[in-house]
């Protein structure tokens, strides 16, 4: 696996396996859960998710999940389920996102995301051919934020009929996980968006999803940006380079004069081996430092990578 490739939000477990060592609780009831996938004989593919809260109670969907099992999504109360998703190389990541209603006592479909994962691609991940620049990014994003009130159980042999949320709507609720990202942040690093228990450690690092990095990057606006690229920070302080230069990428772009984003912007490029990129924008950085008067505050790695003569053609 590259270093810089940590983007795998799948909890692939064998089908005929229960999940039930107490690591869930999709519900945030403080009990126990556990879940199995079933096939289904009749169609190839088709699996029953039954998930089993601690409570006693069952509730139960019919999805197309592949080899795939499910896992606790992103925010508090919400489970992912993979699409079609056979294998870990696959390179076309399809998902729901389920979000727990107290008032409903069943999960909420809020969301519905496809993208693709190129350097998923067995050319590089068997094959070990170096991943161009166009490679290394998730790409073809396609998320639907879905209107109330869809339910898990509600998928049957044939999925239910939803409708997208209008795109006023749609912003309001990408709001609402950014208003949640800026809570969380307060604690750093060190806070559950970046690892699943405490103490952080690389082992339980908390994956991701690139859907919704996808989608904070369409919404970055003057009142959210400041968090947003602290969020990236964090991001990069933990590992996940590649999400971070994509939020990082659509800052920049929006707002080219952040002094913070182009040296945290270089530092993703840097980490991702894009090096020509990289040491233009510390030179573009060190050079913003000395017009605002902070010279003192250049840290050396800006200067002994800006130079980008010796990296001139390397991808």
């Amino acid at each position: 696996m590259f270093k810089y490739i940590s983007l795998v939000i799948f909890s692939i477990l064998p089908i005929f396996v229960k999940a039930n060592d107490c690591s869930y609780n999709f519900d945030q009831d403080n009990k126990c859960d556990s879940y199995t996938v079933t096939p289904l004989s009749e169609s190839e593919g088709l699996n029953l998710l039954t998930i089993s809260l601690g409570n006693g109670k069952n509730i139960s969907g019919t999805f197309n999940t592949g080899s795939a099992g499910i896992t606790s999504g992103y925010f508090p109360g919400e489970i992912i389920v993979p699409l079609d998703f056979y294998s870990p190389k696959t390179v076309q990541q399809s998902t729901y996102t389920f979000r727990w209603n107290n008032g409903l006592k069943n999960w909420v479909l809020i969301k519905e995301a496809n993208w693709s994962e190129p350097y998923r691609d067995e050319i590089y991940s068997l094959n070990g051919a170096p991943i161009p620049e166009e490679a290394k990014f998730p790409t073809e994003f396609e998320v639907k934020r879905i209107k109330c009130c869809v339910l898990l159980s509600d998928f049957k042999e044939k999925k239910p009929t939803y409708h997208e949320l209008a795109k006023g709507q749609s912003i309001a609720a990408i709001n609402e996980d950014i208003d949640h990202l800026k809570e969380k942040l307060k604690s750093g690093k060190e806070s559950h968006l970046f690892y699943k228990t405490t103490p952080a450690s690389e082992e339980n690092r908390k994956p991701i999803p690139a859907d919704l990095i996808y989608e904070i990057s369409t919404n970055i606006t003057d009142q959210n940006v400041e968090p947003l690229n602290n969020y990236a920070f964090y991001m990069q302080q933990t590992g996940s380079n590649i999400l971070a230069t994509i939020l990082l990428r659509s800052i920049y772009e929006k707002y080219p004069r952040r002094i913070a984003t182009k040296i945290n912007l270089a530092d993703s490029y840097w980490e991702i081996d894009l090096i020509e990129k990289s040491c233009h924008l510390y030179d573009e950085y060190i050079n913003s430092m000395l017009l605002a008067g902070k010279k003192t505050l250049i840290p050396s790695r800006a200067y002994s990578r800006s130079d980008c003569a010796p990296h001139q053609n390397i991808k």
